[in-house]
């Protein structure tokens, strides 16, 4: 098990003894064996464990139908017998000869090491290495296993079978396909659950205490595997099993995963984790690795599992930036390699290299052969490689047959090299060639030069223009015909090229301090107690202490190294960042860019105390090497945020044409001078802005001001809250009760101190205010399943126009988004979609007619998001088809293109402080709230307050939903301690919350 430092757990594939393999130089005897099951030899093994004596006993025969000479693997073993003659153990294997069609019997004991990956005590067996004569051939399985009474096992097999005596049971396990090795998982405290997926058996072999997360890890898996039998082929086996182990594991074998109990309850195991080793069933798992000739399997596991979660999230291109930030971070010229180099992940180098570069690489080729090519090459490896070794050579022949291309130079660039490409822009501009602007653009980069396609986003008053620039020599340069001169340009926005980043793309990370090869840290002499013992916990390379932070002042450090400063009120701090705050944290610490040398990083660390928990954390901070700032209290991170930086390589070029007229801007009021009786006024909005707010507000007090029949029609309630609403503005109940009985936080949710203004404005003036929304579970509907199967049709608005094609093109994007890309293709959804927000804007539309045609002299301010307004299509003229009148339209910081909107308003932005917020991930649960995490550096963090616990009041209220939570905290006064009911494993707990200013 490990962690990278995009912040993913990281696990490794089948099998634990290719590692053997490869140290003796035993890969090319796999290689060789054929890829059938008739060709394999077979393994009989029946073994007993005895646990008590940490001991392995039993017998192996192995037989096969041709002739052949075997290494058999001896490490482990005590005593081995082959047909009865003892063999002496001094090396690490034996050789036997097997006749063709018959066999040999071993007879063995075996004392596996204890070497926190193989495990024997009272309640738990893991034998992964080094616990029976191992021949070092693929081979088929079918093994005997005899534990005490009360043991669950599980090992690669598609079939357990298990039988129990008076004080043992017996396990029977069959793998009839060739594999490296087979392992043992056992333990007395397994409580298994099953759930079916098609002809497959999901399996969760979890301890008591977790017994709890079986059925989401289940589903998790049954929607993994379904996800990559769509994108791959059927799932490899009959059985898969999620099995929980005491050993700090993250292993894939066939047929099974092995996850550490230390990291189950951890949510990104499930949502990320477990597809990473889901993934691995077909590569490496079914599809073995040639590590001889390099390891290709964590670099497209990691693509198809690590990168697809991300990208399934719209979060591709971070992830990818990510793991350009990690390169960087640990990879530099005198420890560089190529990929083809990598063989296992045990350093955060060689996961650098091994997952991040090569996981780029196969970025890369699906952008050149084509996402179609891609997919049918890796389908046609799971199919046709199944069982067998399978090195690069083979994944290139696969991907040049399905693209009907050739791949040699791509492969030998990206696989053979141990440098990356660091691509530079030597000039931009703007010609006119013929009569056509073209711009002009020239690219440099390192020789010898990689040949690439380089993604490259022209932006100009007009929609931004990508362009992929074929680049193969050292300098070039290149011209695009462009409908607009671009004013600016970005290279590689998204992080498509495997690259080096530029000093704007990079953000100073503990990664890269970490790995920095020589550190000299300056530490008060007073200090030195609190200081040490967690900087020796970090491991830095080559550190130098000097005992004086005065020194920088006297410019005594050389500064071509990079510093550890050692308190946020030093000399030397302040000369960094200024002078600042000290934290109160146990440990706080922030890397930046070095004022003095640009090559090199500075932290300013600060150390509160001398507790123990601080060299914990000193151990622990490698797992967090993607962040920028962090801190630590009781041994625990409370907060973590990296540096931002920019996206790409940025270019200026030149200003955009801007058309200005002169005079004095007009003020709200001059905006509104033309509006009369019969109007409808919409203002749109970014809902979590103040400053909209209070725009909103202003327009509001003006009309009402001047013509005084005005009614206010808010997105934010359902017409189903009307009787809430006239109740709440004519006074007949109060705040509390209007919230509550209004559904405000149910159907809405963003924090109610954004609309109160402008609600006790209406309230005091005794202002209409018009519920316009509808409710959400039917626009969920329509999006599921269409109008014309929603049912609820008297809930449906009258007159529905879905013919506007400015409205369906510009919906199309917003639908990519929210699919994520992979579904925005399918037709049928999208058309759901349209439909969804043509009701959407059509019940509003609807909602503020009904009102209008009973107040026809009244003038109705809508106030809605911008995106309802824009150009007219989405509210405006559906009202305008049911209630003719004047109206304007008016945006809050959008687009200023022709036809938006009668006016944009350019706002600055105003802070806003609003309800307290405990700073809890939870969820319903048995008319309670259940603490599933704690936000970082939150009020809830700073309390007694954990995950597991039931929320069950906040000031004195009874809390039964989120609703009630988000009410109870907007009446709670954030200067005094909050009382808190909390339910913890059964036992009422009482506590406080103090909300920060």
């Amino acid at each position: 098990m490990f962690w990278n430092n995009t912040g993913l757990y990281v696990t490794s594939s089948y099998n634990t003894y290719f590692a053997y393999f490869a140290a003796w130089g035993l890969v090319l005897a796999l290689s060789c064996v054929g890829s059938t099951t008739l060709s394999a030899p077979s393994v009989v093994l029946r073994v007993e464990v005895d646990p008590d004596q940490n001991r392995v006993s039993g017998t192996a025969v192995i037989a096969s139908a041709a002739p052949v000479s075997l290494d058999i693997a001896t490490d482990g073993l005590r005593t081995l017998e082959v047909d009865g003659v003892e063999m002496a153990l001094q090396a690490d294997s034996v050789t036997v000869n097997v006749p063709g069609g018959g066999d040999i019997h071993l007879t063995f004991e075996a004392a596996p090491p204890s070497d926190g990956v193989n495990v024997i005590d009272a309640d738990n067996v893991v034998l992964t290495h080094s616990w029976y004569p191992l021949p070092l051939v693929l081979a088929t399985y079918r093994v005997t296993v005899t534990l005490p009474a009360g043991f669950i096992a599980v090992s690669e097999a598609e079939n357990i079978r298990s039988r129990s005596a008076t004080d043992t049971i017996t396990h029977d396990s069959v793998f009839d396909h060739p594999l490296p090795s087979v392992s043992l998982v056992a333990s007395r405290h397994y409580t298994v659950s099953r759930k079916q997926h098609r002809n497959i058996d999901v399996e969760a072999y979890f301890f008591g205490a977790d017994q709890h997360l079986a059925d989401q890890y289940l589903a998790a898996a049954v929607a993994y595997i379904a996800d990559y039998e769509q994108l791959l082929t059927p799932f490899p086996y009959s059985r898969f099993a999620i099995v929980e182990t005491i050993t700090h594991a993250g292993n894939s074998f066939p047929t099974f995963t092995l996850l550490g109990q230390s990291v189950v309850r951890l949510p990104f195991i499930v949502d990320a984790s477990l597809r990473h080793e889901i993934a691995h069933q077909w590569f490496g798992s079914s599809v073995y690795v040639d590590y001889a000739s390099g390891n290709w399997c964590e670099g497209l596991t990691t693509y198809l599992a690590d990168h697809r979660a991300a990208d399934l999230k719209g979060e591709g291109s971070a992830y990818r930036k990510a793991l350009l930030v990690d390169y960087d971070a640990y990879i530099a010229e005198d420890n560089a390699s190529s990929v083809r180099d990598f063989r296992f992940g045990s350093s955060k180098t060689e996961r650098a290299l091994g997952y991040g570069r090569a996981m780029m690489i196969f970025h890369m080729l699906k952008g050149k052969i084509g996402e179609g090519a891609f997919y049918t090459a890796l389908r046609d490896v799971a199919e046709v490689r199944r069982y067998e070794v399978t090195s690069w050579d083979d994944l290139q022949a696969a991907f040049e047959a399905a693209s009907d291309s050739a791949l040699q130079v791509f492969f030998q660039h990206w696989l053979d090299r141990s440098d990356v490409p660091e691509i530079a822009v030597s000039a931009a501009g703007t010609i006119v060639l013929d009569g056509i602007p073209q711009l002009e653009l020239g690219l440099r980069q390192r020789s010898p030069p990689y040949p690439m396609s380089l993604p490259v986003v022209m932006r100009s008053d007009a929609p931004p223009v990508e362009s992929w620039l074929p680049f193969d020599e050292v300098s070039a340069t290149v011209t695009v015909p462009v409908p607009v001169p671009p004013a600016s340009l970005i290279v590689d926005p998204a992080y498509h090229v495997m690259r080096a980043l530029s000093p704007a793309e990079t953000p100073p990370v503990l990664a890269a301090f970490l790995a920095r090869p020589r550190v000299t840290a300056i530490i008060a002499e007073a200090d030195v107690d609190r200081y040490r013992p967690v900087l020796a916990a970090m491991h830095l390379q080559n550190c130098t202490e000097v005992i004086d932070d005065s020194l920088l002042d006297n410019g005594d450090i050389a500064f071509d190294t990079s510093l550890v400063i050692t308190g946020f009120d030093s000399r030397a701090a302040r000369q960094v960042f200024g002078r600042q705050a000290v934290p109160v944290d146990d440990v706080r610490l922030v890397v930046a860019r070095s004022p003095w040398h640009r090559d090199e990083l500075v932290m300013v660390l600060q150390v509160n105390n001398t507790t123990s928990e601080n060299q914990v954390v000193g151990r622990k901070l490698r797992r967090y090497g993607k962040y920028t700032e962090l801190a630590f209290t009781d041994g625990r991170n409370t907060h973590k945020s990296v540096a931002a930086t920019a996206d790409g390589i940025h270019v200026p070029i030149a200003r955009p044409v801007r058309v200005t007229k002169p005079g004095p801007p007009p003020s709200i009021p001059d905006m509104l001078r033309d509006v009369d009786a019969r109007s409808v006024v919409f203002v749109g909005e970014q809902h979590d802005q103040y400053a909209h707010h209070i725009n909103q507000l202003q327009i509001i007090r003006t009309l009402h001001e001047r013509h005084g029949a005005t009614a206010v029609g808010m997105e934010m309630f359902p017409a189903t809250a009307q009787d809430t609403l006239n109740a709440y503005i004519a006074g007949t109940i109060e705040e509390r009760q209007f919230l509550r009985q209004s559904g405000y936080y149910r159907v809405w949710g963003f924090d109610y101190t954004l609309y109160k203004p402008i609600l006790d404005y209406a309230r005091e003036n005794k202002i209409p205010v018009i519920g316009l929304n509808l409710d959400r579970e039917l626009v969920s509907r329509v999006a599921r399943v269409g109008l014309q199967r929603v049912g609820d049709t008297d809930l449906l608005p009258a007159g529905m126009d879905l013919t506007n094609t400015r409205y369906r093109d510009d919906l199309r994007p917003i639908f990519t988004a929210h699919m994520h890309g992979g579904i925005g293709h399918d037709d049928r959804r999208f058309e759901y979609f349209v439909q969804a927000q043509a009701v959407w804007d059509e019940s509003m539309a609807d909602h503020a007619a009904r009102f209008l045609n009973a107040h026809p002299d009244v003038i109705l301010v809508v106030l809605a998001g911008n995106g309802h307004i824009r150009y007219g299509y989405g509210i405006p003229d559906r009202l305008s088809r049911r209630y003719p009148s004047r109206r304007t339209t008016i945006l809050q910081d959008d687009d200023t293109t022709e036809g938006i909107a009668d006016f944009v308003l350019q706002t600055e932005t105003i802070p806003g402080r609003g309800a307290p917020l405990l700073g809890v991930m939870i969820e319903n649960e048995n008319d309670s709230l259940l603490v599933r995490d704690i936000v970082t550096d939150s009020a809830a963090a700073r309390s007694d307050i954990h995950p597991g616990d039931r929320i069950t009041a906040v000031a004195g209220e009874d809390i039964r939903s989120l609703e009630d939570l988000k009410i109870a905290l907007f009446f709670t006064n954030r200067s005094v301690a909050v009382p808190v009911s909390l339910i913890r494993n059964g036992t009422t707990v009482e506590t406080t919350v103090l909300f920060a200013d």
